[in-house]
């Protein structure tokens, strides 16, 4: 039966509970709990994490307690008084703001585990020493320059963690503690490992990674129990002969060294189940390694391998293999001699085929290419049971089960049709299985683009280049698209596709729809204005980005009247995708026939030329084209069109969503009112926005317009297609629907000027966007995004006031600084939060990601209080999170506990740059997706508070960039941001 409470015990309850203002309850266990455990009618426990606690010495008087748990408080002292606590066994008070440790706390004979970690202490008592009976010490995370001698005479100890801490140096007698079976080191400045480590003879589990060690002693052969070895992130160019003398040892980690080579005594290893040699400088592996048959996990990521190491394929124990970012050209036939492997990854190397192998390796669940050079699939790969997958290492949205094929430049099939998924390339493997050689054909073609600012001259090149002879002085009004069949050095009857582009009508760059690999750029500048830097960072930036970096040349026109020096070395370096500079004048006719060469030889060698279609496709595709004249067509009569070809519904379909993604036609099978039509001339419908963006009218009113204005504005374009034009608006995020049809908003057109409204900016969680360069429209794209919550009507064209439930926001976007800052109140800004960036990243990748820094202002008091609150960048919260650190420090000088800052922002476990998760060898280890084996079972290293926090290292694998068909989003942008830009021209 359970024994009541003794009333001087729950007087004592009593009087924590009213002075703390807590109600607490019994609870069977108080770790990471509220609450208290009785026993006898005593209380001998005690939880009260996460209340503000600042002062303990109520909880003193509770001298029967055995285990205390004030984790994530505002302590800054531990009192004398604790010295009575004769029968405790646990102190946790992780994360609070100690920055000393009295010597009373020797007095606590009973004491077996001791977490401080997360404070601000600097440095340990001597008398530390008389916890005979210590068995556990957690540091992690404070202050610390060094460890006494003292921590010698700890003789029950078995873990200790000081992790994250500013030690230079261990001592000798740490290595007096015969019953140590944990220690962890991480993350600190130490240069040397102990010389007589090899004592500790119990040791199984050793961190020493992130220092700055260059080499292990050899008396770490002394090690007979060592099972774990992580010694990443250091300066070790070898490894001790000794290492290859511990005989339980399953998990080898010493990535991000300088290794140049492992001794062939590896094998010697016979119990290594996991082998971590990622970032280092290796080219081979020993032979041996042949021999390591209970190996399940090696990692070779980012080395300097050109050929793959055959002897791998002689480990049939290997569940997982890695060998993410070297040189390799071809994996060996003899790697499906793996028959257990599970996970296979080459990512980032230059693989130009698909490995055959990978067809006899039937328990394969994760295959990833990504970023490799190759060009064709082989048709068996249809018969795996996986599924294929299309995302580049950025993108951790999604299973990783399957084969991903991203960023690869395939032509047989298309690329887009590999990006649709496995079912179109079963489709397009039995169309050609099913024909005759005469029945499909090869297509050559690319698309050239001409951009760059008003009256350059842009208009009479393209006339010159095509035509050889230049029209009247009339401004191109929107985008003007030829055919210009010319022959290159190696292929006659090369079909050009030419865009040329209005400079002040930015809106029609919609263009960025039909952009592939296979485009090139042409931009035209003038030596007349003074404004070529802005135009110049302007246009290739924007080049940059939104075109997976096509090759760009800079073409100076008008040189006959006026000629200008430009640092092409210094372009070069920051634009590696301009390709080269011509001065031209498109009316004399000078240097015209020295571009055409140019063009030619630039077009011809783009990827993707030649690619294999059915001529059953080809038809069709003649076909819509020569119905441009009608803008659209129903979907109903595109399939009567495949139809007349022998083409099903289905395959249909799948053309349809080809064509689509190509920029031959506009079809939204997504959209109810969109999909039934089928846009045959996309310059049709992007000529449609801009009459509405050029409406003086509608600029009169910033942008709010009615639909008897669009009927007016549409008067040229059939009725029945404005209903589709206004959804195809919508679609594109340009404009959205006022309530109880009051209306439209083309948030572009909207008035700069900030509307007024009330905004108490105390205690606001603040959130802040920094760009290196900033695409135009982000915020007026969020704004439509958000019309459903927008407060009061408060939105202008750079801010909108939101309000969710019980929260608000402010979102306020500064051009000039290039930011985005964002301003939260109320019962739950942490959800709130997660849904703005949430948009707004699914923005930024429509954009090709930006580079963009996300900033989080400090947390500490002193930052609070002085008005000049620093701010944190999440990316480096992240690397230090990752790296094992526990705190980072604010520019007034504090440490700031990194989960304390994430969980103010509701970011705990955002692990967005390191979301892949591979499962290996057995239940407590996995890979993150850089290669590193992390325990995930394994005690917190630091003691602190998280106990689920494995260290995850992320090395921010580059990956490819997006190709345009897969961003509908990405020419979205362009058109917001040339809107802005024709505006602001057009006000100026």
């Amino acid at each position: 039966m359970p024994v009541d409470i003794l009333p001087e015990e729950q007087s004592i309850l009593d009087e924590i509970q009213h002075y703390y203002g807590l109600q607490l309850t019994e609870k069977k266990n108080v770790e990471n709990t509220i609450g208290y455990i009785l026993k006898g009618g005593r209380v001998i426990g005690l939880g009260l994490p996460r209340k503000n606690i600042s002062d303990m010495t109520l909880i003193c008087k509770l001298r029967f307690i055995e285990k205390i748990d004030l984790n994530q408080n505002d302590i800054k002292k531990i009192p004398a008084e604790i010295k009575h606590l004769k029968n405790l066994k646990e102190l946790r008070i992780s994360a609070n703001k100690l920055t000393s440790v009295p010597p009373c706390i020797c007095e606590l004979i009973s004491l077996q585990k001791l977490w401080l970690s997360g404070n601000q202490i600097a440095k340990l008592p001597r008398e530390l020493s008389k916890l005979s009976r210590l068995e556990l010490l957690g540091l992690g995370s404070n202050k610390l320059q060094e460890l006494p001698d003292e921590i010698g005479q700890l003789v029950s100890l078995k873990k200790i963690w000081v992790s994250g801490n500013n030690i230079t140096k261990l001592p000798l007698t740490i290595c007096n503690l015969p019953l140590l079976k944990k220690l962890d080191v991480s993350s600190n400045i130490i240069t040397d490992i102990p010389h007589n480590i090899g004592e500790l003879t119990g040791l199984n589990h050793l961190d020493i990674s992130h220092n700055r060690i260059e080499c292990i002693p050899n008396s770490i052969g002394n090690l007979a129990s060592l099972t774990e070895l992580i010694s990443d992130f250091n300066h070790i160019k070898k490894l001790p002969e000794t290492i290859y003398n511990l005989p339980l040892l399953n998990r080898l980690s010493i990535a991000n060294n300088l290794l140049e080579n492992l001794s062939e005594k590896i094998s010697y290893l016979k119990e290594l189940k996991g082998l971590e040699l990622n970032g280092n400088c290796l080219f081979e592996l020993p032979k041996s390694i042949a021999k390591l048959n209970k190996l399940h996990a090696l990692v070779c990521s980012n080395n300097q391998f050109t050929i793959f190491p055959e002897q791998v394929s002689a480990i049939k124990s290997l569940i997982t293999l890695i060998f993410d970012k070297n040189n390799i050209t071809q994996i060996p036939s003899t790697l499906e001699q793996l028959c257990n492997l599970r996970v296979l990854r080459f990512n980032s190397n230059q693989l130009s085929e698909f490995p055959e192998c990978i067809q006899y390796m039937p328990l394969l669940k994760e295959i990833s290419i990504d970023g490799n050079l190759i060009t064709k699939l082989p048709i068996w790969i249809c018969t795996l049971k996986l599924n294929f997958i299309w995302k580049g290492g950025r993108d951790g949205k999604g299973t990783n089960v399957g084969i991903n094929l991203y960023g690869n430049p395939f032509e047989e099939p298309p690329v887009e049709i590999v990006a649709d998924g496995k079912e179109a390339v079963l489709d397009y493997f039995d169309e050609f299985k099913e024909s005759k050689p005469e029945d499909s054909i090869s297509l050559y073609e690319g698309k050239l683009l001409i951009v760059g600012e008003g009256d350059v001259g842009k208009t009479h090149l393209a006339n010159r280049l095509i035509f050889d002879k230049t029209p009247p002085n009339i401004s191109t009004q929107g985008i003007d698209i030829h055919q210009w069949m010319v022959n290159t050095p190696d292929i006659n009857n090369f079909r050009i596709n030419l865009w040329d582009f209005a400079g002040q009508a930015i809106c029609h760059a919609t263009h960025q729809f039909f952009l592939t690999s296979s485009s090139l750029y042409l931009f035209i500048w003038e030596a007349r204005s003074d404004q070529d830097v802005t135009h110049f960072d302007y246009w290739l930036n924007i080049i940059k980005l939104l075109s997976n970096n096509s090759p760009v040349l800079v073409v100076m026109n008008k040189c006959d009247s006026r000629q200008k020096a430009i640092d092409e070395i210094a372009i070069q370096k920051e634009f590696p995708n301009v390709i080269g500079f011509h001065k031209v004048s498109a009316l004399k006719d000078f240097g015209i026939d020295e571009l055409k060469e140019r063009i030619y030889k630039e077009m011809g060698s783009l990827p993707m030329i030649g690619k294999k279609l059915m001529k059953q496709w080809v038809k069709i595709r003649t076909e819509l084209e020569s119905k441009q004249d009608l803008h659209y067509i129903t979907y109903k009569e595109y399939l009567n069109i495949c139809s007349d070809f022998n083409i099903d519904n289905k395959k249909a379909a799948r053309i349809a969503k080809y064509y689509h993604d190509i920029g031959v036609i506009l079809h939204f099978e997504d959209n109810p009112i969109l999909k039934k039509y089928v846009v045959l001339n996309p310059e049709w419908a992007t000529d449609s926005v801009y009459a509405v963006v050029d409406n003086c009218n509608i600029q009169e009113k910033h942008g709010s317009f009615n639909f008897e204005e669009l009927t007016n504005i549409w008067k040229d374009y059939a009725d029945e297609s404005h209903m589709f034009l206004i959804e195809l608006m919508k679609k594109f995020e340009l404009c959205f629907e006022l309530p109880n049809n009051k209306g439209f908003i083309l948030p572009e057109l909207l008035n700069p000027t900030q509307v007024d409204f009330k905004w108490n900016y105390q205690d606001n969680l603040c959130f802040q966007y920094h760009y290196a360069f900033m695409p135009a429209g982000i915020i007026t794209r969020f704004t439509v995004r958000q019309h459903d919550i927008i407060h009061e009507d408060k939105f202008w064209k750079n801010g909108v006031y939101i309000a969710f439930e019980d929260t608000n926001a402010i979102i306020i976007c500064d051009p000039f600084a290039k930011t985005i800052t964002i301003n939260i109140s109320g019962e739950d800004p942490k959800g709130l939060l997660a849904i703005i960036r949430k948009d707004i990243g699914v923005i930024h990748e429509s954009l090709n990601h930006p580079k963009v820094e996300e900033r989080i202002p400090c947390i500490c008091s002193e930052c609070k209080e002085s008005g000049n609150t620093s701010f944190h960048l999440f990316s480096k919260i992240q690397k230090f999170k990752k790296m094992g650190k526990r705190t980072i420090e604010c520019d007034n000088g504090n440490d700031i506990s990194i989960n304390e800052l994430l969980g103010e922002y509701g970011m705990e476990n955002d692990d967005s740059e390191d979301r892949e998760r591979y499962k290996i060898y057995s239940e407590n280890v996995i890979i993150g997706n850089n290669g590193n084996i992390n325990p995930n079972k394994i005690e917190n290293l630091n003691g602190n508070v998280n106990n689920n926090d494995a260290n995850t290292i992320n090395n921010s694998s580059t990956s490819s960039e997006k190709p345009w068909y897969e961003k509908i989003g990405v020419w979205v942008g362009i058109i917001v941001g040339l809107i802005t830009i024709y505006t602001f021209l057009s006000t100026s």
